[in-house]
C-alpha cells in the first residue's frame, strides 16, 4: 500500500473518530453510566491510535532510535488516564461543548501516543498505543471495584 493510500486511511480513521466523539452528546438527556462512559473513551482512545499508527506508517521508514519522541510517547497516556476521572463526567455531560472537547483530546493523546511511539522506535506505538487503550478498558471494569 502506498503512502498516499494509508495518508488517506489516516484522514478517514480520523474523521471517524472525531464523528464519534460527538456521538453521547447526540444522546439527548440520557446519562451514561461511568463503565459506559470509560467504554466510549476506550474507543476513541483506539480511533486516536489507529489514526497515529497509520499517520507514522504515511512518512519515510526510520531506523534507529529518536530519543525526543519518548518523551511524548510516555507522557500522553498518563495524561489521557488523569483526564479519564470520574468525577469530572457529571459535570462534562452537562456541558456538551466542553465534553466534545474532552473526547477530542482523548483521540488526539491516543494519536500522539501511538505516533510519537512509532516515531521513537518501530514497534513502540503499537504497544503504547494498545496499552493506553487496554488500560482504558479495564479502567471499565474496574471502577467498580473501588466504589
Amino acid at each position: 500500500m502506498s503512502a498516499s493510500h494509508r495518508a488517506w486511511i489516516a484522514a478517514a480513521v480520523g474523521a471517524l473518530t472525531l464523528l464519534y466523539c460527538a456521538a453521547p452528546e447526540l444522546r439527548i438527556n440520557e446519562h451514561l453510566d461511568v463503565r459506559v462512559h470509560h467504554l466510549v473513551h476506550a474507543l476513541i482512545l483506539l480511533g486516536g491510535v489507529a489514526t497515529g499508527l497509520l499517520a507514522a506508517a504515511t512518512g519515510r521508514r526510520h531506523d534507529g532510535e529518536h530519543p525526543l519522541w519518548l518523551i511524548p510517547a510516555v507522557l500522553t497516556p498518563s495524561l489521557a488516564m488523569l483526564l479519564m476521572w470520574p468525577s469530572t463526567y457529571e459535570y462534562l455531560e452537562h456541558h456538551p461543548l466542553l465534553h466534545f472537547v474532552n473526547h477530542v483530546v482523548f483521540a488526539s493523546l491516543g494519536a500522539l501516543t501511538a505516533y510519537s511511539g512509532e516515531r521513537y522506535w518501530r514497534k513502540i506505538g503499537w504497544a503504547a498505543g494498545m496499552a493506553l487503550v487496554l488500560t482504558g478498558f479495564l479502567a471499565a471494569g474496574g471502577f467498580g471495584l473501588v466504589h
